[in-house]
């Protein structure tokens, strides 16, 4: 179900500036402003979703980190017989 929203009292500078952002994107005013409430609205939820993202990274390198053997230089190398 869509409903709607009325702002009031909305500083005629700023409903300048809000017109030319949805300008420069080629939306209307109200497209411009309903991506921006949908934003506002789920913002909590991306920098959740970002944080654990960015923490199962870290996980992921650090078991690839510890089950990667290391190659070892060259000077440590056991020698082979001959």
């Amino acid at each position: 179900m869509k409903m709607n929203l009325i702002l009031r009292d909305i500083d005629s500078h700023i409903v300048d500036k809000i017109d030319n952002l949805a300008k420069q994107k080629k939306i209307s005013r109200n497209e411009f402003l309903k991506q921006k409430v949908d934003e506002f609205a789920f913002e909590k939820e991306a920098n959740e979703q970002e944080y654990n993202y960015q923490k199962l990274q870290k996980e992921i390198i650090e078991n690839i980190r510890l089950h990667t053997p290391q190659k070892m230089p060259k000077e440590t190398r056991p020698k082979r017989a001959s």
